[in-house]
């Protein structure tokens, strides 16, 4: 009798969704780890006398894209969806270490191992809690990957309130553990079964959320804040970003409150920043999904703290990300003048909200010494905070993205900005080099890989280059296929 595979969702088929432009629908059906999708016997599972699961029902998973990939250009992509439902004694293949057992100091069957991780994915989290590896995980996530999405948050909702709503809310409690257990497992090299576990009950269960759950919108958008994160870690490095727009989704179905700070809006201000972090690093839009033009009237406000300043900068960061891309889009066609043209109005707005935001900051946004760090051949500049560290990064950003688009830029007998481009890079550069925080550091993979282009010195190159790799290690970012796309650009820049 064959055996059954441990499970995988794989692509199926896509069709557009007319009612969302620029959304996909990707239909998703079961099929073994090994499986090659032919049907009804594939030739991998033959050989390894190994009995493919293909439920009587598919599954359907909004996926952002710009472009229609098929399904055998995707099918050769890691998969970041990945359930994992498999019972105690099922065979597996010998190679596969396991995580449970890196976690744990453990040893037994991979089967049993792989068996463990759907079961404590499917516990209560005080249950599951009593597993020592599931402990480790969740205690790696308040020590280590809390204090990321608490960058710009001085109450830390992440780190408290999140860590205690997910004692008792299981979609919650399984977006920490994935998410945890990934990172940490990537430090440890070690597979992922714990991690895969969770995050496909995590999937399930959101996706329950967006049709039946009307309470507890803050809580699931943090949850799909922490899954968003989870698959920019685990994303191929040669595939295209193709995250599930969870977040987008609850965002759209939530209010906001801007005047009372809240799990809700903690969760906005993450989604946003994962969003400006894909943008930049693939030239694309980031997906708002609210308009908050209010926020305009608090540049001026003097009571706000300075983690909301960095928020206030992170939003028209977001709405210049998007005005770029479209200008970028339309500069390739050839129709640069005509889009500056009609967004004339829009670069205006966004030129004064970035000077109203600069001129409006505080004493404590300056550095604290311009001292040179050690091994820092860019300029040090010693900050006081982590989110003036995100704030500043991202400011420059901006300042960039409008140079490149600005209408001066288009007449071509004035010269290229060039040299203010690599002046405000070489500033990111060495902001992101002094100030050693590792939410700081993650959050500056966007702009370090986009105004990274702009580099024309082989030691700063050089210098970034290796930035890249040591900042990637301790977060686990996929940095291999980024600074090859840094490097070919250098190659084809006519600026180096």
């Amino acid at each position: 009798m064959a055996r059954k595979n441990p499970s995988t969702w794989y692509l199926h088929s896509f069709k557009t969704d007319s009612s969302s432009p620029g959304m996909t629908i990707a239909n998703l059906f079961l099929y073994s780890n090994t499986c090659d999708g032919a049907t009804p016997d594939c030739a991998e599972c033959v050989k390894l006398q190994l009995q493919c699961e293909k439920p009587n029902a598919d599954y359907r998973f909004l996926i952002h894209s710009r472009q229609l990939p098929n399904s055998c250009e995707f099918a050769t992509l890691s998969p970041c969806i990945v359930l994992t439902d498999v019972a105690p004694g099922l065979p597996t293949h010998s190679h596969r270490s396991s995580s449970y057992a890196a976690a744990t100091g453990s040893r037994g069957s991979a089967d049993l191992q792989l068996g463990q991780a759907a079961r404590l994915s499917k516990l209560s989290p005080r249950a599951a809690l009593e597993d020592p590896g599931i402990s480790q995980f969740f205690s790696h996530y308040i020590r280590t990957i809390a204090p990321w999405y608490d960058l710009n948050d001085s109450t830390n909702t992440f780190g408290i309130i999140v860590t205690a709503c997910a004692l008792d809310f299981p979609v919650l409690f399984r977006a920490i553990i994935a998410l945890s257990s990934s990172h940490w497992l990537k430090m440890v090299g070690s597979s992922q079964e714990i991690a895969f576990a969770f995050y496909a009950a995590c999937v399930e269960d959101l996706l329950k959320a967006l049709d039946n759950s009307p309470n507890f919108q803050g809580e699931y958008l943090a949850a799909a804040c922490l899954l968003q994160l989870y698959e920019i870690l685990n994303e191929s490095i040669q595939g295209p970003p193709c995250h599930l727009l969870g977040a987008y989704s609850f965002l759209n179905t939530i209010h906001v409150d801007l005047s009372t700070w809240n799990l809700a809006q903690a969760g906005f201000w993450n989604y946003l920043r994962e969003e400006i972090t894909i943008g930049l690093a693939s030239i694309q839009p980031v997906r708002i999904g609210k308009d908050f033009s209010h926020l305009r009237d608090m540049i001026t406000c003097e009571t706000i703290g300075d983690d909301m300043r960095a928020n206030l900068i992170t939003y028209i960061l977001a709405r210049l990300v998007n005005l770029y891309s479209a200008f970028n889009e339309a500069r390739i066609k050839g129709d640069g003048h005509h889009w500056i043209d009609e967004h004339y109005a829009d670069w205006t707005d966004l030129r004064a909200d970035l000077t109203l935001w600069t001129e409006n900051l505080p004493a404590t946004f300056q550095a604290f010494s311009t001292a040179p760090k050690t091994g820092n051949i860019f300029p040090s500049e010693w900050l006081l905070k982590p989110w003036h560290v995100s704030a500043l990064q991202y400011a420059a950003t901006a300042e960039i993205l409008l140079t490149l688009s600005s209408p001066e830029l288009q007449n071509e007998s004035s010269s290229r900005p060039i040299d203010l481009v690599q002046k405000l890079t070489i500033r990111i550069c060495g902001i992101a080099f002094t100030n050693e925080d590792l939410a700081a550091t993650l959050n500056g993979f966007g702009p370090l890989l986009f105004c990274g282009r702009y580099l024309t010195e082989v030691d700063h190159r050089t210098a970034l280059e290796t930035m890249l790799v040591n900042f990637g290690k301790p977060t686990g970012y996929p940095m291999e296929h980024n600074i090859k796309q840094l490097k070919d650009w250098w190659t084809q820049s006519s600026y180096g």
